[in-house]
């Protein structure tokens, strides 16, 4: 018989200090909970970076956790920058993740302090209860940087097939990408 591994985090959507002094304790990332030492939410890739985990909170059944400030293994990540913690206001962060995907989202966030270090708890899940597709991505770098490349909700974007242009999509089967 196969099943599904058991997981020790208990996502229950609580974003309270004793919640993440439970969630710290494991000691190890799960499908449900993503230790981050540093995220900066303002814009490039960190920011992209963080969407993409929020959305795959928003794929596990029960919504997921993101810690924000600690290790790989649950502890303070010390040797990073301070986290700018108004940066992770819950209606902000909803907004952000709602501009890449095509379901509403609810995030529930709190600051603790370990450590002398603040910590952001963030908790994500689809209100719609299923999962959530991406319909869109804002302009960001490839992984070479040399070029930009934005997608759109009605297209597949593939080289060669699409027309690039600043906040606008154009599918076009012969156009090519500028």
């Amino acid at each position: 018989m196969t099943g599904a591994i058991a997981t020790p985090v208990v996502v229950d959507g609580r974003v309270d200090d004793e919640k993440l002094g439970e969630l710290m304790a494991i000691g190890a990332e799960h499908d449900e909970l993503d230790f981050k030492a540093f995220v900066d939410v303002s814009g490039g890739r960190q920011k992209l970076n963080f969407v993409k985990d929020c959305i795959a909170m928003m794929n596990t059944p029960a919504g997921g956790y993101i810690a924000v400030g600690l290790d790989g293994h649950g502890s303070p990540a010390k040797s990073q920058a301070v986290i700018d913690t108004a940066r992770f206001d819950p209606a902000d962060l909803a907004s952000l993740v709602e501009s890449y995907v095509d379901a509403p989202v609810t995030i529930r966030t709190g600051v603790h302090h370990r450590d002398g270090r603040a910590i952001v708890l963030v908790y994500i899940w689809p209100e719609s209860g299923r999962a959530p597709r991406p319909h869109r991505k804002r302009w960001a770098h490839t992984t070479a940087g040399a070029r930009l490349r934005r997608v759109c909700s009605s297209h597949e974007a593939t080289r060669g097939t699409l027309r690039f242009k600043r906040n606008t999509c154009l599918g076009s089967s012969s156009a090519s990408a500028n």
